[in-house]
């Protein structure tokens, strides 16, 4: 299963348990996205990303 990732201003799907394809970070939970599980999807961020 793929996670939404939320990165760098792109919203992009990541396979589950992988790390961000855009900058290759680790990925972060971050329930403050608007939509968060819609779908069966959770939204994640980079951690670099994360403020």
């Amino acid at each position: 299963m793929a996670v939404v990732v939320i990165c760098d201003d792109s919203e992009i799907e990541v396979p589950d348990g992988e790390r961000c394809t855009i900058c290759g970070r680790p990925l972060q939970e971050f329930d403050e996205v608007t939509g968060t599980g819609i779908l069966g999807y959770y939204h994640w961020t980079c951690v670099t990303h994360f403020d």
